[in-house]
């Protein structure tokens, strides 16, 4: 490709997905608390799609709920300040675990 000078363009191309000079990161959340039947799974859900996250979220055997998210790190960290702050459900604890990026993820779903 050239640019308007017809000099070749040798830059790499732009990924709109991610945000310029913000680091991409993944992080595995389990919730603990009373933090099944109250909707929690549907707030992940929907505060993932208004900041563009991607991972997913599901409910564990016991009683937690597991939540990959990825995204930049400062969507990543309001995501986990926002699940924390709902008031229906009361969250005692969060287990988090920094993981390797996945660039597979393209979106974010409500695992069952």
């Amino acid at each position: 490709m050239f640019n308007l000078f017809g000099k070749k363009n040798t830059n790499k191309k732009l990924d709109l997905n991610k945000e310029i000079g913000e680091d991409i990161i993944q992080l595995q959340l389990i919730f603990k608390g009373d933090v099944q039947g109250v909707g929690f799974r549907w707030e992940a859900y929907h505060i993932a799609q208004k900041l563009k996250l991607v991972g997913s979220v599901e409910n564990l055997v016991s009683g937690h709920v597991l939540a990959l998210v990825q995204g930049p790190r400062y969507k990543v960290d309001y995501f986990l300040q926002y699940m924390t702050s709902i008031p229906r459900a009361n969250v005692v604890n969060v287990d988090k675990k920094e993981q390797a990026v996945d660039e597979k993820m393209t979106d974010f779903r409500i695992r069952y």
